[in-house]
Formats: C-alpha cells, structure tokens, sequence
C-alpha cells in the first residue's frame, strides 16, 4: 500500500505545485518571470482540500503558447534544475563543485640496497708516554726494594750496637793507672842542657864527639829530622859539593869532594840535568813550563840553572785550591817534595814525578818529553 501512494500521480502533482508555489519569486538575474511548472487545470486539490487557484496572467502581456507537458521526473532533479543559477544575495559566489581528490599514485616499491659491511675496528689508542711510564715505574719498584733493603740493614746495625753497648755496660770497671804524658819528643839542645852543657860552643864540642867516625852511621839511623823539609832546603842553600881548592860562594859552606861530583864545574851532574832538561823543551816546543811542588832552594836552582828561552813558573804543591796553568805547554807535578798527593788529581795531563832530588827529577822529566 505504501508504494502505491507514493507512486500516486496526484500526490506527485500536488508536491510539485507546492514546490512551485514555494518558489514562485525565485528566478535568475536578468531572466522574465517563470510560468507555473504545470497547468492549472492539472492541478486537482486533493479531498477535503480547497483547489489551488493559479494565477492570472498579466493583462498586458500576450497569450503565451501552450508548453508540452513536461515529463515526470524525481524531486532530486527538480530541485537541481529549480535551484541552478541560485546565488547568495551577499554576492558570494556559489560553492564550486565538490572536487574528486586525484588518486594518489602508488608508491614505487624500494629498491633493496646490499647491506653495508662492518667498519673495520679503530687501531687501538697507543700513549707515547706509556713506556716511560713503565720503566720509571720498573725503577720505583727497585728504589723501593733496595730502600728496604737498607733499612733493614739499618735495623740490624742498631741492634748489634745495641747488643754491644749492653755488653760493654755489663763488664766490671778495671783499676785504671794515670795516664802518662804524652808530648813532642825533647830536641838536641835540651837533651844538652839536661846534661849540663852550657851554650853552642859545649855543644858543638859535643856533637863532634858524638860524630865521630865510629859513632856517626848509628847515630844518623836514630836521629828524627823533627821538619825534614827544612833541613832538605838548610842544605841545599847553605852547603855546597866542591872539589879541593875550588872557590866557594860567599855564604855557602863547602862539602868537599872528588873533582867529578863537584857541583861549581860545568860538568858538574846538576848542570848536566839543567842542560839536558832545557835541551828536551827546547826541541819539543814546551817553552811555557809549571812546576808543582819543589822546595824554594830547588826552584831557586832551576829559576838560575834553567835556558833564558824558557817561561819558568812555580805552584807551591801544599794550596788546596785548583792552580791556574792557563798557557802552560808543559805541568810537572812534582811529587818528591812538599807536594800534597790529592794535588796531582787537578792536572790529569801534567807529567809526575815521584822522586825528591832534583838531578834526577831532571832526568827523568827529560825521558818522558823526548817520548
């Protein structure tokens, strides 16, 4: 039944003049008014209804000739044709047309790309300081072992001293007897005044008696020369070797001997060493010569004895500080003499000569400049 009424031609006709007198004074600009969709005589009022009147025409306008009848079709298509031109009377423009989104294309499909292979592993870090670290190391470790090595050695001491002062202290007090004193033996002179000899004359009277020829050997062996560099440097300035009936220098006292050994000859053997010692120097260009140590009665021999030619310095051989031999083409330490042995260590390139006389400080000092 229900679709029979709504497919009723009466009920669509009747909805159709109502939608049009709804619409009746809506039309497009610039367009004549529209003429009713259908004919009034068409149009039947449905039951109990009065029937829609339709409207007369303008009484100036013509007669307009009659339209076919238009066919049935569906409200949706009335609406749109009823509806087009319809605009806003702000002057919006009407909504466009409702667009259909272009599809999107499909994605291409990713290319597989080959796996990327591992980074090869960084070389590892290396501290330049490392093995300097490590050997300073190696050497505090030893430093430490020897320390506590010797501070056990230490506490061993101690305690051996400890045991030995309490040994000490555990022995019984022996009687002591004083002490005898103690002193620099007595000289000549007053071993003669003990004797009750008086003045140098008794003295000498006594030493020659003591002196004698029989007496002299054991008395020399037992005699102590309380400064034996002064009594070296007493003989060698005032005594003199001398053949019979040579002159002596004023001041000196003569010793006599043969005629070869005596001391005033030009041959004598005191300037054959001058002589020779020059000599050597001479040849091997040692013209600037240092003599270390010597007692001032031999360098005053050699001061005399030596060539002009040569530079002649001295050190005294006793002095503790460094000498300057600044220049010096030749040093000779001599060791024979006054000379303090720990002197020597200063001059590492310097002839040296362990002998005390001087004739054959000479001759030797030559021998090591002739190579």
């Amino acid at each position: 039944m229900k679709s029979d009424k709504a497919s009723d031609p009466r009920k669509v006709l009747t909805d159709l003049s109502a939608l049009e007198e709804a619409f009746s004074g809506v039309r497009r600009l610039g367009e004549p008014p529209r003429k009713g969709l259908l004919p009034a005589a068409a149009v039947a009022a449905p039951a109990g209804r009065a029937p829609i009147a339709p409207s007369a025409p303008a009484p100036t306008a013509p007669a307009p000739v009659a339209a076919p009848p238009r066919p049935i079709v569906d409200d949706a298509t009335l609406l749109r044709e009823a509806m087009h031109g319809v605009r806003r009377l702000d002057g919006a423009n009407p909504r466009p047309p409702a667009r259909t989104a272009a599809a999107t294309p499909p994605a291409a499909p990713q290319r597989s790309t080959p796996p990327t292979p591992p980074a090869p592993p960084a070389p590892p870090v290396v501290n330049p300081l490392r093995e300097v670290v490590d050997t300073l190391s190696t050497q505090l470790d030893v430093a430490r072992a020897r320390i506590t090595e010797l501070e056990a050695a230490l506490a061993a001491a101690g305690a051996a001293r400890a045991e030995a002062e309490a040994s000490v202290a555990a022995r019984p007090l022996s009687p002591t007897t004083p002490a005898e004193h103690v002193g620099p033996p007595p000289s000549l002179r007053e071993i003669a005044t003990e004797r009750g000899l008086i003045g140098d004359d008794e003295l000498v009277v006594a030493l020659r008696a003591v002196f004698d020829a029989r007496r002299a050997a054991a008395m020399f062996d037992e005699l102590v020369a309380k400064d034996g560099a002064g009594l070296e440097q007493f003989f060698a300035e005032r005594l003199v070797l001398a053949a019979e009936g040579e002159a002596v220098p004023p001041g000196r006292v003569a010793v006599v001997v043969p005629a070869e050994r005596s001391e005033l000859r030009e041959d004598s053997p005191i300037r054959k060493a001058l002589s020779l010692f020059s000599t050597a120097c001479l040849i091997h260009g040692k013209l600037r010569v240092v003599f270390v140590g010597g007692s001032p009665a031999y360098r005053r021999q050699l001061r005399e004895g030596l060539d002009r030619r040569l530079d002649v310095r001295f050190v005294e051989g006793d002095q503790r500080r460094i000498p300057r031999t600044d220049g010096a083409d030749l040093v000779i330490v001599w060791g024979g003499t006054e000379l303090d042995h720990t002197v020597s260590a200063h001059f590492p390139d310097a002839i040296v000569i362990q002998h005390r006389g001087i004739i054959r400080m000479l001759e030797l000092a030559a021998a090591r400049i002739a190579g």
